[in-house]
């Protein structure tokens, strides 16, 4: 279906990344072909649409304050130009081609498989593992390094994507269980782990109090920024 005339380019750059990647990572680079592929007359080089794709205009898309990335959240980062559609991304990208709303509601309230991995790894890490056991003097920066996907060397924009990622996963995962709409309902992950809203309570609970702990060391990481692929303070 081309609907390209009744949607925006960042709708344009939204489906492309749908069609082709709808749970798995792709790159800024990959998204680029994708978007000049399906809509070479609105990514295309002027003067050369149907030989060379303008990056410049898609890049403008999932780069910036006002990209789909951080002002309509579509998109997540997950590293050097590397994204992966949030569910609020696939949901809008449903009701774009003409999904059902019960189809696009219960998408939205679906678990991401990576955000499932997220969660998978910081119930099975050392931080929680303390944090349950009534261990928290025992803490280290490594724990709340692991607990984030992060390390100390990592910039102030890594850090931030690591937090809204997992932030992102825990309400993803209550709204799931309050999809469920049972009493002490619990979703089972990857390998079987099983979460209840009353861990992922507990896990909010446990990143403010890294944050807390940690808060000399992460304030040297928000500092550092990445530019042209290098880290610099700021």
């Amino acid at each position: 279906m081309d609907n390209s005339k009744a949607i925006s380019k960042s709708e344009m750059v939204l489906l492309a990344a749908y069609e082709r990647w709808p749970d798995s990572e792709f790159t800024a680079e990959e998204l680029v072909i994708a978007c000049w592929q399906k809509y070479p007359d609105s990514f295309g080089l002027q003067g050369y649409s149907e030989k060379y794709p303008d990056s410049n205009i898609i890049y403008r898309h999932i780069m910036g304050k006002d990209s789909i990335v951080k002002k309509q959240r579509w998109l997540s980062q997950k590293g050097q130009k590397r994204y992966v559609l949030t569910p609020a991304g696939v949901n809008h990208a449903l009701r774009i081609c003409g999904a059902t709303d019960d189809k696009a509601e219960l998408q939205q309230h679906k678990i991401d498989r990576f955000y499932e991995q997220i969660l998978f790894r910081v119930f099975t890490g050392p931080a929680w593992s303390k944090f349950k056991n009534g261990q928290i003097e025992e803490l280290t920066f490594t724990d709340a390094c692991g607990f984030w996907s992060i390390n100390p060397r990592s910039s102030g924009e890594q850090y931030s994507s690591a937090k809204r990622d997992l932030a992102e996963a825990i309400t993803a995962t209550k709204r799931h269980i309050e999809l469920i709409n049972k009493a002490n309902a619990k979703v089972t992950l990857v390998s079987k782990i099983t979460v209840s809203s009353q861990d992922l309570e507990q896990l909010e609970m446990l990143d403010k109090e890294l944050h807390a702990r940690f808060k000399n060391q992460l304030d040297l990481i928000k500092r550092r920024s990445i530019k042209w692929g290098k880290a610099s303070e700021r």
